[in-house]
């Protein structure tokens, strides 16, 4: 996580780690979900989602379906 988030280029960074690290069919596009209202995911990754700053890397966080390292772009509030 702290590489990702001392990097010049964070962003590219985090989708290298992804397409290297994730076992989710996001991962091959570097990460990306596109976008998705906030009930669509699980409560814990949603909760993240919405209340993380935007551009940067947060936390790890765990659902039942394991553990997620989120980035977020934008968001539509």
């Amino acid at each position: 996580m702290g590489e990702i988030q001392e990097a010049k280029k964070p962003l590219k960074v985090f989708q290298k780690a992804a397409k290297k690290h994730s076992k989710c069919p996001s991962g091959q596009r570097g990460g990306d979900l596109g976008w998705f209202h906030e009930r669509q995911m699980v409560r814990e990754f949603s909760a993240a989602c919405f209340e993380m700053p935007l551009k940067s890397v947060d936390r790890f966080v765990k659902t039942e379906f394991g553990y997620h390292l989120i980035w977020v772009h934008e968001r539509d509030e």
